[in-house]
């Protein structure tokens, strides 16, 4: 889900920096085209600006500044970007060197892509806690995507320029904004539980090789090195699975 809405290209009357004209690739462009939106961190006069180009990435102008950006509070289009947001843009007017485009802000009326990104791992995290009793396997399944997603909501974080920007402006590194724990200790508890020690303790190995910038509860932790105690001992001392 996300809002559409539709605007003027900026500055299509202008040439680009490498002497092309804007018109020229006008005159190229259909309407229904569908076009590309990419921010311009370098850009010297805008620190908003997003270009707006052809699929061959010739560039026909700009997204207006008031569009990209208005106040810090609105869920503009350049703070949206920055934060991994999606958007699919096409041409929906041609008329006297002009070009009206149609805007579809991806994810838009929910918060923030990386929250809502999270909340799907959330929604399979709760799941799974429904099913452990009646069907655990399911549930370290579902558990398992919804690790995988918080791993991915980190990487979407810390590569969006805003959490970078962030992180230069601050002068240090905030971490993760992920609110929800990795679900290993559930995992792992339902591995135990079903007998499955060597599985459980892989999990728990390449739980302790990644970075968890969220990281978990004390009472995780203690849980899990118990567990990891545990299946070590079960392993090494009858070996039956």
């Amino acid at each position: 889900m996300g809002r559409t809405f539709r605007t003027k290209v900026a500055g299509v009357t202008h040439n680009n920096s490498d002497g092309t004209s804007r018109q020229d690739i006008l005159r190229k462009c259909t309407n229904g085209e569908y076009i590309l939106l990419q921010r311009d961190y370098d850009n010297a006069f805008d620190e908003y600006a997003i270009t707006v180009l052809r699929e061959t990435k010739e560039q026909i102008g700009f997204i207006p500044r008031h569009v990209a950006f208005r106040h810090p509070a609105m869920n503009d289009l350049a703070p949206h970007v920055d934060q991994g947001g999606e958007v699919n843009a096409r041409i929906v007017a041609l008329i006297g060197g002009e070009c009206d485009i149609e805007i579809e802000v991806i994810g838009s009326d929910g918060g923030k892509p990386y929250q809502l990104k999270e909340e799907e791992a959330r929604d399979l995290r709760d799941k799974a806690k429904t099913l452990e009793k009646s069907d655990p396997t399911e549930a370290i399944r579902l558990y398992r995507q919804s690790l995988v997603k918080m791993l991915k909501v980190d990487t979407l974080i810390r590569e969006t320029h805003f959490f970078k920007n962030q992180i230069a402006e601050l002068g240090y590194d905030l971490g993760t904004w992920r609110r929800a724990s990795l679900p290993i200790e559930r995992i792992t508890a339902l591995l135990e539980k079903d007998k499955r020690y060597t599985e459980c303790l892989e999990e728990i190995e390449n739980y302790e090789k990644v970075r968890d910038w969220k990281g978990l509860s004390k009472t995780d932790m203690q849980a899990i090195s118990k567990r990891k105690d545990r299946v070590k001992s079960k392993i090494t001392g009858d070996d039956k699975q």
